[in-house]
This record gives C-alpha cells, structure tokens and sequence, in this order.
C-alpha cells in the first residue's frame, strides 16, 4: 500500500537521502597520503609475488612507456626469455620464485614521511628492507609519486644516502 505524501515531505526526504549521500562519499573518499601508501603498499605485494605487470602497473605512464619499449626491444632482439617463449614478466616471476624462500618477503618498504610538495609531485621518505645473506638490510630511500589521473604512481627510487 502506497501512502499518501505531499511535495514538501518529498522534498525533505529527497533532501536528507542527497545529504546522507554527500556526507558517505565524503567520508569514503581517501587522501593524497592514503592513495600514496595504498600505492606503495601495492608495488611491495606485487614486487614479492613475482608480478610484473602489477608491479609496472604501479609506476607513472614514462616509465611504463619506456618498460614497454625495452620488453618490445627485446623481443624484435630474440633475447626476451632467451628465445625460450619467455616475456620479461615471466623472467622476472621466475626470479622472483628463486629468490624468496618460504614465501617470505623479497622486500618491504617503511614508510617514515609523505611530503606533498604540489598538487602532482610527491615526496616519500621510506626505509626499504630485505634479506640478503648477511640478514635483514635496512636502507633509507626517497620515493618520487608523481599524481596522473586521479591516483598517484611511483615516479623513481633513489637511495637516500
């Protein structure tokens, strides 16, 4: 049964759900700095399970045009999996399984500061860590974000030092 309302409690009710949904999405929406580290965080889960494409994925458009060109160089070249069939993201999940033992991390990333400098650059100061023979390495980095669309993306790593 359909009851009975007037143009104004309509519009009340229109009012309120249009409110309701601002506030929602307001609240759903995440930060520069969010939309940083989820990045950051996704290049790190990508890098350990060997995935290249996830791991390209996470990088600014000038450096998967230019890992793009070198996969294609390597290719018209016959040396992209040694002529074995193999692409550089094959290689590199191979390499990736060779290296970690146990599913352990190849690598993690620390962040310590995010520093927005405008509203497309980004500054990471980060500390990277990884197993080598000699144990856990720490070593402190810088972390270039460039802002593309409406996400960031990792521009360059250089070591801190």
């Amino acid at each position: 049964m359909i009851l009975p309302v007037s143009k104004t409690q309509l519009l009340k009710l229109m009012a309120v759900f249009l409110l309701s949904t601002v506030l929602l999405s307001a609240c759903a929406a995440k930060t520069d700095e969010q939309k940083i580290d989820d990045r950051i965080h996704t290049f790190v889960k990508s890098y350990n399970a060997g995935d290249m494409k996830g791991v390209i994925a996470c990088l600014d458009e000038r450096s998967r045009n230019m890992y793009q060109a070198i996969s294609n160089l390597s290719i018209e070249l016959g040396i992209d999996g040694l002529s074995a069939g193999l692409s550089l993201s094959d290689l590199f999940a191979i390499a990736a399984g060779a290296i970690s033992e146990d599913d352990d991390e190849l690598l993690r990333i620390e962040i310590v500061n995010i520093d927005i400098s405008s509203a497309t650059k980004a500054k990471v100061t980060a500390e990277i860590c990884f197993q080598s023979i000699a144990g856990e390495q720490r070593q402190p980095i810088i972390i270039s974000m460039v802002h593309e669309g409406s996400d960031w993306y990792i521009g360059d790593m250089k070591d801190e030092r």
